[in-house]
């Protein structure tokens, strides 16, 4: 069992397979105690009770999905749920196209050098506070 540590990981995701797959991950790991997965859309995400934090995001970024022409509306979308609704928080997502990233409209620091995920070069980009 993993020691609960003085916070809670909060995840969604608009399928409910990822949403039971993540439920089901976190109890093999010992960290279901702390960590509470909900499913819904993007735009339908707030933030939960408590001082700001972290956003950590690592949305559909085309590889697997084939299209990536349908996802800057997901990243739009993403973007505008959190310069709405998480005054105060940064946010970092993961994404191994710029494009898309740019496409959220979040003020991201330059970003670092790529890293390999999974066979992938992805790149994490950081926001401040956001606010």
């Amino acid at each position: 069992m993993v020691a609960k540590p003085p916070f809670t990981c909060f995840g969604s995701d608009r399928d409910a397979g990822a949403v039971r797959m993540a439920g089901e991950n976190a109890e093999r790991a010992g960290v279901s105690g702390w960590t509470t997965f909900r499913q819904h859309a993007v735009s339908d995400l707030e933030p939960p009770e408590g001082p700001p934090s972290l956003v950590i995001v690592n949305p559909p970024y085309g590889a697997r999905i084939g299209d990536r022409a349908p996802l800057f509306a997901l990243y739009g979308a993403l973007g505008n749920t959190l310069l709405e609704r998480f005054t105060g928080w940064r946010v970092g997502l993961i994404t191994m196209d710029h494009a898309l990233a740019r496409a959220t409209g979040l003020p991201f620091a330059p970003p670092g050098s790529p890293v390999l995920h999974g066979g992938l070069k992805v790149t994490l980009f950081q926001t401040g506070r956001l606010g």
